[in-house]
C-alpha cells in the first residue's frame, strides 16, 4: 500500500509540475485526497492533512468551490482540529496579499467554513459573539458594494454570499433561541440585498 500511495504521490507531483494553468484543481485536490487516506490508515497525521488543505486555500480559496472541495477532507478531523484548521486559515488568510476581489472570496470561503464545518460549535459561543460575527460579514458585504460598480442587472454581485451566510445563521438562532427578532433581522437582510440587486438575492427567500 504505500508503494502505490508513493507512485501516486510522485504521479500527481509531476501532474502539477506539468500543468502551467493554474486554475485546474484537480492535481491539488489529489494531493489532499492522498494524505486523507493516508490518514485513514492511520500512516499519515494532522498536521500534513491541514498542510495540505491550507496549502490548497492559498491556491484556490479565492473560488465559490472551495468550501465543497474540501469539505469531505475536514470531515475526518475532530471537532478541536477543526477549529485548529479553521484557525490555520484564518491566520494565513491574513498574511495573503490578493486583489480586492480575490480577497473577498477568501474571506466568504472563511465565513462559509465557519458556517458549515463549525456552525454546532459556532452555538456553544454567546449569541452576542455569533450577533458579531453576522454584522461583520453584514459590514463586508456593504464595504465591498464598489466591486459591483457598473455590473450588468443580470449579474451576481459581489459577495452576496455573504448575506445568505448571514440570513442562515440568524435563523439557526431564532431556532436556537426561539427569539422571533432574530428572523426579523434575517428579512430584513435580505430585504436589504434587495434593495441593491433583486437578481441573485430573490432565491435567498427560500432558505426560510
Amino acid at each position: 500500500m504505500n508503494s502505490r500511495i508513493s507512485i501516486a504521490s510522485a504521479f500527481i507531483l509531476k501532474l502539477q509540475t506539468d500543468t502551467s494553468d493554474n486554475s485546474v484543481r484537480c492535481p491539488y485536490l489529489a494531493t489532499i485526497e492522498i494524505e486523507r487516506r493516508r490518514h485513514l490508515r492511520g500512516k499519515g497525521n494532522d498536521d500534513n492533512l491541514m498542510d495540505v488543505i491550507v496549502q490548497y486555500f492559498c491556491r484556490f480559496g479565492h473560488l465559490a468551490c472551495f468550501t465543497s472541495d474540501v469539505d469531505m477532507f475536514v470531515e475526518v478531523f475532530t471537532t478541536d482540529k477543526k477549529a485548529e484548521l479553521f484557525g490555520k486559515l484564518v491566520k494565513y488568510n491574513d498574511t495573503l496579499s490578493t486583489p480586492p476581489t480575490k480577497a473577498l472570496g477568501l474571506s466568504i470561503s472563511l465565513s462559509k467554513i465557519k458556517q458549515q464545518l463549525l456552525l454546532g460549535d459556532m452555538f456553544k459561543s454567546s449569541a452576542s459573539d455569533v450577533e458579531d460575527s453576522c454584522a461583520q460579514m453584514f459590514e463586508m458585504y456593504c464595504k465591498n458594494l464598489p466591486l459591483s460598480k457598473g455590473f450588468d442587472p443580470q449579474e451576481s454581485m459581489h459577495g452576496e454570499e455573504l448575506l445568505s451566510i448571514t440570513c442562515n445563521i440568524l435563523v439557526q438562532l431564532f431556532w436556537c433561541t426561539k427569539n422571533v427578532g432574530y428572523l426579523v433581522e434575517a428579512v430584513m437582510v435580505m430585504e436589504f440585498g434587495l434593495s441593491i440587486r433583486r437578481s441573485g438575492i430573490i432565491i435567498l427567500y427560500y432558505t426560510l
